[in-house]
């Protein structure tokens, strides 16, 4: 990793050789490059291959000047000679890539011998001027050749998709295409499916299993605390999307809190429609933050208990309702609020998911 070694900030990759069993240092740390001048070099990997020891790092942060270089040595401990088209994978200089901020990268094999990289990018949207990401950081797999002792990656250019016609070889090795479908969850199964996250730590005996329903009991801690609320999400993974939960009125049961649909991206950014039970039926309630703007509004009242709440996702807007069967409430919030790029590119990407209080 990166270490800050002066009091100018200076960052490099070092290195330490150590004794597994007790820790102990036996030689370094000492560094093996500054990089290629990008900002923040970190994430280092060092392989072997014809006798040349490969050290492949992330430059640039993790924003939109990301990108993965690389340097070699004969030596273990170096010099390390930076390649002479460093950087050899990166689209900060390609704003009209769908994949971008590209970096966090790892060379390997598969058992056929064909080369591979696996990294990190993102997928923002273009809304007006602007690219905003209300998805995380995904994985992405391209080929890879070698060229004059260098590795050449997807023709060097991080695509959305790549032409496997140009690559046979590794074509050949990719036998379990990747089927996209709908998640959907009826909770036929004891346990949850491992698409579902809670905050922080398990819900224990606040979240069950029962008769094909999803029993969530809330507690008395909001999404921006932190602590483990009475939240279970799903990441978001397109920005077109809609989350849509069913609510069986048999086995609800609202007393003096409050229950509804969230989407968070981290503890100070979040929505949510609420209700909460008066004499009458039920209030329904916008609530939301936005870092230290926070809003607790009635927006509306159902006569009877909801059937349904939904979140619809677009690039530009989030929109959540309530629905009694008889009748919707909603509000409409812009995703720019819960993107990577509003909380300074954390790249965690949207939870929507059941909150109750």
């Amino acid at each position: 990793m990166y270490r800050i070694f002066d009091d100018k900030g200076t960052k490099a990759i070092r290195q330490v050789e150590i004794d597994l069993a007790t820790g102990k240092i036996l030689d370094g740390p000492r560094i093996l490059t500054y990089g290629t001048g990008g900002r923040d070099v970190e994430g280092p990997h060092i392989f072997k291959k014809d006798g040349w020891y490969y050290l492949l790092v992330a430059e640039g942060g993790t924003g939109e000047g990301h990108m993965i270089t690389i340097f070699r040595s004969k030596e273990l401990w170096g010099s390390y000679k930076s390649a002479p088209t460093n950087p050899i994978f990166t689209n900060r200089d390609r704003a009209n890539e769908p994949i971008q901020n590209v970096g966090h990268g790892d060379l390997f094999t598969d058992s056929n011998g064909n080369w591979w990289l696996v990294c990190l990018g993102t997928r923002p949207a273009n809304v007006g001027f602007k690219q905003i990401a209300n998805l995380g950081r995904e994985t992405l797999l391209y080929p890879v050749e070698w060229e004059n002792g260098w590795p050449i990656i997807n023709k060097g250019v991080p695509t959305e998709e790549v032409n496997l016609a140009d690559f046979p070889k590794h074509a050949a090795a990719l036998d379990n295409k990747q089927k996209v479908t709908e998640f959907i969850d009826d909770f036929n199964e004891d346990k949850l499916r491992p698409e579902w996250l809670t905050l922080r730590d398990a819900l224990g005996n606040n979240l069950t299993i029962n008769d094909s329903c999803l029993i969530l009991r809330g507690n008395d801690l909001t999404i921006s605390d932190l602590g483990t609320a009475g939240f279970i999400g799903l990441r978001q993974t397109e920005h077109e999307e809609v989350f849509e939960v069913k609510i069986n009125d048999k086995k609800s049961n609202l007393n003096a809190g409050s229950f509804g649909i969230a989407s968070l991206i981290d503890a100070e950014n979040h929505a949510a429609i609420m209700i909460r039970k008066d004499n009458h039926g039920f209030d329904v309630y916008r609530d939301q933050q936005i870092a230290d703007i926070k809003l607790n509004e009635k927006i509306g009242h159902l006569n009877k208990m909801p059937a349904s709440f939904k979140l619809i996702n677009t690039k530009e807007t989030k929109t959540f309702s309530v629905d009694d069967g008889e009748k919707e409430v909603s509000f409409t919030t812009n995703a720019i609020h819960l993107s990577n790029q509003a909380i300074a590119a954390l790249n965690t990407g949207d939870i929507a998911g059941l909150y109750a209080r």
